[in-house]
């Protein structure tokens, strides 16, 4: 049995991995990872282990791809919701970062481990100059209870969690420079997901949690009055941020990009629908028939997650992403702003890369502010020098 009917792909679906686990270096874990856009959205199957066969590959579900609860029309705007049969529905705040899972595997031995990935990758990589791997053992030491919880070492179920902050910025402007934000559990043996609030063990050893909102609705009505609300309630805090951007293929921050919707059904299955105030909702449905700035620059960013460096970053990668959730047309006719948008974001990343090569070489790091930023100046023209400064303050840097 191929390692991709084991989730009920196609070849053309899944790619191949061979990578060294950075949580447990002694480790070579092989096996292929999967693309649908559903419930298998970055799932993997182990198929060995430091070369060695599994008894039986190991199915690891992830993070599943979310989606509206309606689809539009995009020529007359006319929604058409669709919920399935529910007896209630939680809101949880919608975060704007990195998607971490946290899942566990054993070797032909039966050893058991846990590591940590992205959506689109099977462990945490950094690039040349530090990342989601760097960024997330920082969250590790703040947060000792996420390093082994037992549902994720004994296989039963994997974490799900979001790497947020300005140090992470997407398009949601936070206040605090990192963190991480339990979302759900995912069942194992079904893919099936856990609301944050179902977790025996402590929140406050297990990363923030956004503050759940209950709602006991049962008919498609009150669904539709409960969603409409919640991204009333989005598009109000969307009011106190920054409308204007400098750069129209770089969006302008939002403090709030909407809700998740957790329903459960009358069988006891949650699932989840993404609510998204309408400034951040038109981006995605736009009628002009090309992708808005906004949802290409975010595919950008986030394809930062499944590369070594920004080098890697390529036109046809990114057309693969976005055919995720766009037409082939409106690829077509955005092709000249997704190039665009992917030489500024590469030309941004290797900025940060020269600012980083400089302060390693001046050996400054963690001097005072003044006597860094007086070195710096001689090598970058002043008005880039608040960029320098933000960069140099996100990686520790200032003191």
């Amino acid at each position: 049995m191929n390692l991709h009917e084991h989730i009920n792909a196609k070849p053309k679906d899944v790619a191949p991995f061979d990578v060294v686990d950075p949580f447990n270096p002694e480790n070579t874990i092989s096996g292929i990872i999967c693309r649908v856009s559903d419930h298998r959205y970055g799932a993997l199957v182990i198929g060995s282990v430091n070369g060695e066969a599994l008894p039986k590959p190991r199915v690891v579900y992830a993070t599943p791809k979310l989606h509206y609860p309606f689809t539009q029309d995009l020529e007359t705007g006319e929604r058409r919701y669709s919920w399935p049969a529910v007896t209630q529905v939680i809101a949880y705040t919608k975060y704007d970062g990195t998607n971490i899972l946290h899942y566990g595997y054993s070797d032909a031995q039966g050893n058991k481990f846990t590591t940590f990935k992205t959506r689109l990758t099977p462990v945490l990589q950094d690039g040349r100059y530090g990342g989601f791997l760097t960024m997330w053992r920082e969250i590790l030491v703040r947060y000792p209870g996420l390093r082994c919880p037992w549902p994720v070492f004994n296989q039963e179920e994997a974490f799900s969690y979001e790497l947020c902050g300005y140090r992470n910025r997407i398009v949601v402007d936070y206040g605090f420079a990192l963190d991480a934000v339990l979302l759900f559990r995912v069942k194992q043996c079904s893919a099936g997901v856990i609301p944050p609030d179902n977790l025996a063990c402590s929140l406050t050893d297990m990363g923030r949690a956004g503050q759940p909102i209950p709602q006991p609705i049962t008919t498609p009505s009150g669904l539709v009055d409960f969603y409409n609300r919640l991204r009333a309630e989005a598009h109000e805090r969307n009011l106190l941020a920054s409308p204007e951007s400098d750069d129209a293929d770089t969006p302008a921050g939002f403090l709030s990009e909407g809700f998740v919707l957790y329903a459960q059904t009358e069988g006891g299955q949650w699932e989840m629908f993404k609510c998204k105030p309408g400034e951040v909702e038109e981006l995605h449905w736009a009628a002009s028939g090309a992708i808005p700035a906004h949802s290409i620059y975010t595919t950008v960013r986030n394809s930062l997650e499944s590369v070594a460096g920004p080098d890697e970053i390529t036109y046809d990668g990114i057309i693969e992403l976005l055919q995720e959730d766009f037409r082939d047309d409106q690829i077509a006719k955005s092709e000249a702003r997704i190039r665009k948008t992917i030489d500024k974001v590469v030309a941004g990343e290797r900025f940060k890369a020269t600012v980083h090569d400089e302060i390693a070489r001046s050996g400054l790091a963690g001097q005072d502010k003044r006597v860094v930023m007086r070195h710096m100046s001689q090598f970058f023209k002043k008005a880039k020098m608040r960029v320098v400064c933000r960069i140099l303050l996100d990686a520790g840097y200032l003191s």
